[in-house]
């Protein structure tokens, strides 16, 4: 479908959380003479050491993930490329849900290994990958079914924006964790996240995959995230992304009667359709990603964290046509 369809629902931008952003932080940071340029260079190997301080404390407080060590990403897809690649020898096949991000299964094809889709994780030569609130349906996953030694926590949603209730910590039960400030900022193209790990020697295998492939993460991108984290109140901001969010779940619960019930959790409407629900989607030029790319064929993925004003707009829009049908 068209990114220029008069609604786009399909895409993770967390429009709402960047306009949450903005009522708390004016931008301070960008260029303002030559000597800035000047002195951009290429960044530290593990990330700007500011910035990593200030994410090690994020961290711990709002995605209650504690890691001894953490290196800087090109975004949480980054991240979890990094892994594959630095854990090749080690892991012999990658294990997802039978419902997942879209993308997991292209990227995991492209670093070569072989997908096993189950819904308990494994042990032996396998590298687990579990997100939670999940994506798309914004599940929260129980301790009792990790493999602490083997396990990703892509944890992107877990934190007080998109998550309602607090899970259990991810460091004591898995060894990886993959944390976003391109969704947790609203700041997507910035392309910025971080990966946590327990040990040095797991440490020193990301840096040198970040390295090999990156010479290291964009220095404006760490910058600008580090100046937002110190001229923002990050307490108000959070409450108000996620009343934003709310906002937009108590418009989508309009259209349950079409899809189904909302997820309190996430950021993701995973909404069952039909023949009459796909053309009144059409009619009301919605776009969305189709349940086949997330393991759940008959199903529509929307975005909960679009704009107040065009949820609303969306919504009515699909009830009027559906009225006059």
């Amino acid at each position: 479908m068209s990114l220029s369809m008069r609604f786009n629902f399909a895409w993770g931008d967390s429009v709402c959380v960047r306009e949450a952003l903005l009522n708390h932080y004016r931008p301070k940071f960008f260029l303002h003479d030559t000597k800035d340029l000047l002195d951009m260079g290429y960044p530290d190997t593990e990330g700007n050491s500011e910035l990593l301080k200030y994410t090690k404390s994020l961290a711990e407080r709002e995605y209650d993930s504690h890691f001894p060590y953490i290196a800087i990403s090109a975004g949480a897809h980054h991240g979890m490329a990094t892994i594959l690649r630095a854990f090749r020898d080690e892991f012999k096949q990658v294990r997802i849900g039978p419902t997942h991000f879209s993308f997991y299964p292209r990227l995991i094809e492209k670093e070569r290994f072989p997908i096993k889709i189950d819904p308990n994780l494994l042990g032996n030569n396998t590298l687990n990958i579990l997100d939670s609130p999940s994506n798309p349906e914004g599940n929260l996953s129980q301790g009792n079914i990790f493999c602490q030694d083997s396990t990703l926590w892509d944890g992107v949603y877990n934190n007080g924006i998109f998550s309602k209730i607090p899970t259990i910590n991810p460091g004591k039960v898995s060894r990886f964790f993959i944390g976003s400030y391109s969704k947790f900022l609203g700041l997507n193209g910035t392309r910025l996240g971080w990966i946590g790990c327990k040990t040095k020697e797991d440490y020193d295998k990301i840096l040198k995959e970040i390295v090999d492939d990156t010479l290291g993460i964009s220095m404006p991108s760490q910058l600008l995230a580090l100046d937002v984290l110190k001229n923002t109140n990050i307490d108000l901001f959070i409450d108000l992304a996620a009343n934003k969010i709310d906002n937009n779940r108590t418009e989508m619960s309009r259209l349950e009667k079409f899809f189904g019930p909302i997820p309190v959790n996430g950021m993701f409407y995973l909404g069952k359709l039909d023949n009459h629900l796909i053309k009144l989607l059409k009619k009301a030029d919605v776009n969305y990603i189709k349940g086949e790319e997330c393991g759940a064929p008959g199903f529509a993925r929307f975005n909960l964290a679009q704009n107040n004003e065009l949820t609303k707009e969306m919504v009515d829009t699909i009830i009027k046509i559906d009225r006059i049908k």
